[in-house]
């Protein structure tokens, strides 16, 4: 590394006046890049205090802590003069002092610190944190790359002042800028891209409709080829005209209907209202009505807003929005019937009424399938590189996929549910209705509709009986499960015993009984709807199928709650292509990334979620994976976390506002809750943060600094290293051994989790991969192995070579049994496998247990065992079947139990019986038994084994702790041994 020359990358920022948003390409392609706490977008704010400096949400955030020294929308500000009549009538909207500066230019004062700031400085914080973020993601063991030239985005509309000062931003950030590019164009870019493989000279309208606004672009495409005719729009029009509209709205019927209230001169109850107007806004999106609850100190104001109502307070704005559509054609000299295609980018393009508008308009659908937040980036980020390393050879190389079936992946989690897709051999991760990437696992019901994701969770304040998360505690389990106790006791909506002892959730609403699966299903029917959208194209007969799924399950989860997975899949429609482990999952995704760098390398993969936390390892060489041992906690996450402070908070009210009962208090949970949560997101980028909870007319605020968090929650992080020390023993390997950790899921992002897992394994953890996408993204690599439409993708300028797992030791009941597991042959270039995560054994009847599948063997695997009848004229077993590590069957968890019958009368020990577990690629066990006679063989039986108890995540514990009593058991052994 010494000598080493370090590697230029280039990137594309969009530098826009909401947010901004950081790409670079990486192998071929463009990766949109997340900020430090996952996401792809960042809000454009910048805050300051006494002690810390807050960029993106963590500012936004403090902005209503602090509103004079947290600056947004700067990029109205930049090269321009304060006497400029936008200048001033926007300095009246916003809550920091806008003063006039050196030759008459615009500075902002911070009054926290006393300081003054130009727009260039404040945009200059912004893109130093994009080429940050940039530099972190991009940063290898092997290898830290040089971020210094950029494409960054411009409106259509700026002049020369505001380009030079947005440069001059770039420079004061240490960047060198390569190109200043107009958005519409960066978007037309990724348009030609997206539609490189269609032949023929093509007309093309690009509409941008952003936050604050609007840029419209006509081009033409030929082969790769495209340029831009004419641009236009309106610089004061977009997302926050229609929230405003809506701002206004409700203030006047808060003020109606809550006399003496006066919302517009209260700053809580202005902030209040513009956050559920925004949200509103976002809700009717995807239904035809929200309602809006306001807090007010004891009381509560609801209005209901309907779809109709939002779109008759901002007509005349969506018709400006044609408008300026038209003003371009005429610029353009063209008629909009030699307009060939549409494409709507840019948030507010999300409103159905804009696409119908614009729809009815053009006569032609709109191209909707690129993300509409990261559309300029992504066109920056491919200009970039087209200007450093000309790559533009590597689309047109590109084979377009079949489109008439497409095979997705889909993570359905405790929290979140996250779908993705192979298209020109990269992973897709499909943003949702909303645009997210992720959407949470919540689905709710009133007497007319059903809401899913973003909209049911916003629904929950208001119908918290009749609103379901975390559904996936609860499938393929009995009512009778311990888990199902501990979780109703937590849970707002009621559970009951159903049909064969298990589960059903009350909707109220509806007087209407749901089981888990059904819950389940319509959470993949979302992901499944949300696919198909995004895919679907304008050319006629080529709409896409989106039937065949490969899902992804948890480790600790036992063939009931695979099955019903399983289960709920058909409900939704869905084909389960396969019933993938999350790590497992995580690992394929690894080795798509990974793919280009060669040797035989042991990855450790540790994926800490909400609620669970996994970890496996595997080793990859070549073009092959093997998951070598899994394990983890299936009671260790986030929510975890978030928990201790949340109870630290709680005491600390409790304590300073007496009376107060803030554990009593729906409300008072809610936003203790909320603010504990948004504390943990802060500590990832600063040392310390303020919590404020407003109770009535009375505000408490307590300060929370990093070390703060560590402590109350180390014990819960030195589990994690348990945990990893757990499956380094199960794969008997050292920690040395290892060649790269991975590590994935939401809490990953913890600092400290970041730097104990270094010092743990002495090195520095991978964090590449999105944390809440990484293992969709394995999911749909599989979703495409399985259909086989994407092989070509993953081959290397090696000839083809099969891969042969290794044969795989199990456990013998008889010296005369055959081999009882050996792989097939796999043919291919990237190949996986999955592991069974617990011994399968049988409980005899002495109480031991009789092991037949070993804990990580290799999916598919084939356990076998003769017994012998213990009885004279015996006619029949009852054969137990347990899972865990235990010798003794109190020390395991209790699957099923199948019985073999018909056996002839004979003395005891004359009959014999082969019992042979299969364990299928899915995870599904089934059990035959064939009684023998001598050499002849009798009668077989063969079940699926179901477990008759959904296992517990308790149960779980009870499987890995019986493991560790099994390991010291074993070593007190070789100890005694070595002594005699």
């Amino acid at each position: 590394m010494a000598g080493r020359e370090r590697k230029s990358i280039p990137i594309g920022i969009d530098l826009g006046t909401s947010f901004c948003c950081v790409g670079a390409m990486c192998n071929g392609k463009v990766e949109i890049i997340p900020d430090l706490e996952g996401k792809r977008v960042t809000p454009s704010y910048v805050g300051f205090s006494k002690e810390n400096r807050w960029l993106g949400e963590a500012a936004r955030w403090q902005y209503f802590k602090n509103p004079k020294s947290t600056f947004f929308q700067v990029r109205r500000l930049i090269g321009r003069k304060f006497t400029d009549r936008g200048v001033t009538r926007d300095a009246q909207r916003w809550p920091f002092e806008v003063k006039e500066g050196q030759n008459g230019g615009v500075v902002l004062w911070a009054d926290s610190v006393q300081k003054e700031f130009t727009p260039e400085e404040i945009s200059a914080h912004l893109l130093a944190y994009m080429k940050e973020i940039a530099e972190k993601f991009l940063t290898t063991e092997d290898e830290t790359p040089i971020i210094k030239d950029a494409v960054i985005t411009v409106p259509a509309y700026f002049n020369d002042a505001q380009r030079q000062a947005t440069k001059d931003a770039a420079s004061i950030a240490g960047l060198n800028v390569l190109e200043l590019m107009n958005e519409p164009t960066a978007a037309a870019l990724v348009f030609a891209h997206e539609k490189v493989f269609r032949l023929g000279k093509r007309t093309v309208l690009v509409c941008d409709l952003g936050g604050t606004t609007f840029d419209v672009s006509v081009m033409t495409v030929e082969d790769f080829d495209f340029r831009v005719i004419a641009v236009g729009g309106d610089a004061n029009l977009g997302g926050t005209d229609f929230d405003r509209r809506l701002i206004d709205y409700v203030s006047d019927e808060f003020e109606r209907q809550v006399p003496g209230s006066n919302p517009r001169s209260t700053v809580k109850l202005r902030r209040n209202i513009r956050e559920a107007c925004i949200q509103a806004k976002i809700d009717l999106s995807q239904m035809h009505s929200t309602s809006i609850l306001i807090q007010n100190g004891n009381d509560d104001f609801e209005l209901n807003i309907t779809r109709p109502k939002f779109e008759e307070l901002n007509v005349d704005l969506f018709h400006k929005c044609i408008e300026c559509v038209e003003r371009a054609l005429i610029d353009a000299q063209l008629t909009k019937e030699q307009v060939t295609d549409v494409v709507l980018v840019g948030g507010s393009s999300r409103i159905p009424y804009v696409q119908d508008l614009l729809e009815i308009f053009m006569g032609l659908k709109p191209f909707m399938c690129v993300h509409a937040d990261e559309a300029v980036a992504r066109g920056a980020t491919i200009q970039a590189s087209l200007r450093i390393a000309k790559v533009w050879e590597s689309y047109k190389r590109r084979a377009e996929l079949p489109r008439e079936s497409i095979p997705v992946g889909i993570d359905l989690g405790t929290s979140f549910c996250c779908v993705g897709a192979m298209r020109n051999g990269d992973v897709q991760i499909v943003p949702n209705l909303v645009g997210r990437r992720i959407t949470p696992s919540y689905v709710a019901f009133s007497e007319t509709k059903v809401l899913v994701g973003e909209a049911a969770q916003s629904s929950y304040e208001k119908n918290p009986e009749n609103c379901f998360f975390e559904v996936r505690r609860l499938i393929g389990r009995k009512f009778s499960d311990r888990e199902v106790r501990m979780g109703a006791r937590g849970w707002p909506f009621k559970l009951k015993e159903g049909p064969n002892g298990g589960v059903l959730l009350r909707a109220n609403s509806l007087q209407k009984d749901f089981t888990p699966e059904e819950i389940s299903a319509h959470l993949l029917t979302h992901m499944k709807e949300v696919a198909h959208k995004f895919f679907a194209t304008e050319d006629g007969d080529r709409r896409p199928i989106v039937k065949d799924a490969v899902v992804t399950v948890p480790v600790y989860f036992n063939d009931a709650q695979r099955q019903a997975t399983k289960d709920a899949a058909a409900m939704a429609r869905l084909n389960v292509l396969e019933l993938m482990l999350e790590p497992a999952a995580v690992a394929l995704a690894f080795a798509f990334q990974e793919k280009f760098r060669a040797g035989k390398r042991t990855v450790l993969v540790c994926d800490l979620g909400r609620n669970t936390f996994d970890v496996s390892i595997l080793r990859i060489e070549d073009f092959a994976f093997d998951v070598m041992a899994v394990g983890g906690d299936a009671q260790l996450g986030g929510a975890d976390f978030d928990g201790r402070l949340i109870d630290y908070v709680s005491d600390k009210f409790d304590r300073q506002m007496p009376g107060s009962n803030p554990r009593s208090s729906v409300k008072l949970r809610r936003k203790i809750r909320e603010a504990c949560i948004q504390a943990k997101i802060d500590l990832s980028q600063m040392h310390s943060t303020n919590i404020m909870i407003e109770d009535g007319d009375d505000d408490f605020e307590l300060t929370i600094t990093r070390a703060m968090f560590e402590e109350l929650n180390m014990d819960l992080f030195n589990k994690c290293i348990e945990c990893i020390e757990r499956v380094l023993s199960g794969a008997k390997l050292k920690k040395q051994a290892v060649t790269e950790v991975v590590l994935v899921g939401g809490s990953s992002r913890i600092p400290y989790v970041q730097r104990m897992v270094e010092n743990f394994m002495g090195k520095k953890p991978l964090m590449w991969l999105h944390p809440d996408e990484a293992v969709a993204r394995g999911a749909a690599i599989q979703a495409s192995l399985r259909i086989a439409e994407v092989q070509e993708s993953f081959k290397s300028d090696k000839p083809e070579e099969s891969y042969k797992c290794d044969e795989e030791e199990v456990y013998k009941c008889d010296e005369q049994e055959e081999e009882a597991y050996k792989c097939d042959e796999v043919q291919g270039e990237v190949v996986g496998t999955d592991v069974v995560p617990f011994n399968i054994c049988l409980h005899l009847n002495n109480g031991s247990m009789r092991g037949l599948i070993k804990k990580n063997s290799k999916r598919p695997a084939i356990g076998k065992c003769t017994l012998v009848a213990s009885r004279d004229n015996q006619t029949s077993l009852l054969l137990p079947v347990y899972q865990g590590e235990g010798d003794f069957f109190v020390e395991n968890v209790y699957l099923a139990s199948f019985s073999v019958s018909g056996l002839e009368p004979a003395p005891r020990g004359h009959v014999k019986v082969e019992v042979t577990f299969r364990v299928d690629g899915n995870g599904i066990l089934t059990a035959t038994a064939v009684a023998l006679r001598g050499h002849a063989p009798g009668r077989a039986m063969s079940v699926t084994v179901i477990a008759e108890a959904g296992m517990q995540s308790a149960d779980c514990g009870i499987c890995l702790r019986s493991g560790r009593v099994q390991q010291r058991r074993n070593r007190e052994k070789e100890e005694r041994a070595q002594v005699e």
